[in-house]
């Protein structure tokens, strides 16, 4: 299932409203997730989250529709699902 992701990384500047990523499953985001959150837990600490969507955002800020899927990295390194 095709989804799209907007990725906000602990230390790091907000993506813009209508910057989102496409993925072809949930997994390959959240593989994404946990190597982008890896890349900068050198020097950036908390934790880093994704937005997760599984239809295309539309209108002109995308990311202001409700997310389908909210994920975070935890303390040991997986992922935790918010609710949303």
């Amino acid at each position: 299932m095709k989804c799209y992701a907007q990725v906000f990384l602990a230390g790091c500047a907000s993506p813009m409203p209508d910057e989102y990523e496409e993925f072809h499953s949930l997994a390959d985001a959240k593989r994404s997730l946990l190597r982008q959150h890896d890349d900068v837990s050198s020097f950036a600490e908390g934790p880093s989250e994704m937005l997760v969507f599984f239809g295309k955002p539309e209108g002109m800020f995308p990311c202001d529709c409700l997310p389908d899927r909210v994920y975070q990295t935890g303390p040991r390194g997986g992922l935790v699902q918010l609710s949303c």
